[in-house]
């Protein structure tokens, strides 16, 4: 076990930071021999049995390859869950859970109709089912391969959430209503892959991540004129921002005729979330 523990952490060294490469073997360890962290650390001087072995270098490998962890073990932790995530859907980031945490804080104590817009993992529709039983969850994604994974993490996590294909951004036939309208949308700029890393570039679903760069807020303008035909008033809209695109946000939805517009910074101090009414 210390020598597999020893081997990973090595075989990393030139991809990622010691304390990374350290949190990466133990999950590695963790998946292959089903013990927790502590009973890793517990049972170092276990032998470890050559097919755990072979799966071990294989993992390594698709590492070394530049593969993100969670896409190699299929899954990633939201909001201390553990959903199913595959090259079709984003990796969920500590920020949506901050966004996820603020939705819930507003209306739990309420019941009626949310939508999650791009629900990729389906991590946001789900968490918030199960945070808000009482609520009825609906969720779009023009990626059905995404829908795919959002519905078998729902099933997962025995959520009830409604499940569609739709593309925001053509002309939506129907009239329905919802209560709380919210969306992680396409935020980044295409000038910025410049600076982004190979697991980001070419393993995460680039349509879920980036915008032209002459037209920035694109997702925020058709959703929130989406939004403000299918709130009702009072209703409210919850975004998740790029960190330099908050003052923009709010100006956008200020025009559309919403109220009550809030902007809220991550953890980070960087402007992540905005709340509006209608």
């Amino acid at each position: 076990m210390q020598q597999m523990l020893t081997y990973i952490q090595t075989s990393l060294r030139s991809l990622y930071t010691p304390d990374e490469a350290r949190a990466i073997a133990f999950m590695l360890l963790e998946r292959v021999t089903g013990l927790s962290h502590a009973r890793v650390l517990v049972n170092k001087d276990t032998a470890f049995p050559a097919e755990q072995r072979k799966q071990i270098v294989t993992f390594v490998e698709k590492l070394l390859a530049g593969v993100p962890v969670q896409y190699v073990l299929g899954e990633a932790e939201f909001y201390g869950e553990r959903f199913e995530v595959d090259q079709s859907v984003l990796i969920p980031r500590p920020e949506t859970e901050e966004l996820v945490e603020w939705v819930e804080r507003d209306n739990r104590s309420l019941s009626g109709h949310l939508l999650d817009v791009g629900t990729g993992s389906g991590c946001i529709a789900v968490t918030l089912k199960r945070r808000m039983p009482s609520w009825q969850v609906d969720a779009f994604d023009i990626s059905a391969d995404a829908l795919a994974v959002a519905a078998r993490n729902a099933r997962r996590h025995g959520a009830e959430v409604r499940f569609r294909p739709c593309d925001i951004l053509q002309p939506y036939p129907g009239d329905e209503q919802w209560d709380v309208i919210v969306s992680n949308p396409p935020y980044i700029p295409e000038r910025e892959k410049a600076h982004m890393t190979r697991q980001v570039l070419e393993y995460e679903p680039a349509q879920a991540l980036f915008v032209p760069d002459g037209h920035p807020l694109l997702f925020y303008e058709r959703i929130g004129a989406f939004a403000w035909r299918h709130l009702p008033a009072g209703g409210r809209l919850y975004f998740e921002i790029h960190y330099d695109a908050g003052a923009a946000v709010v100006e956008l939805l200020r025009s559309l005729g919403f109220v009550g517009v809030e902007l809220r910074r991550d953890l980070a101090g960087h402007d992540r979330m905005v709340k509006a009414v209608r």
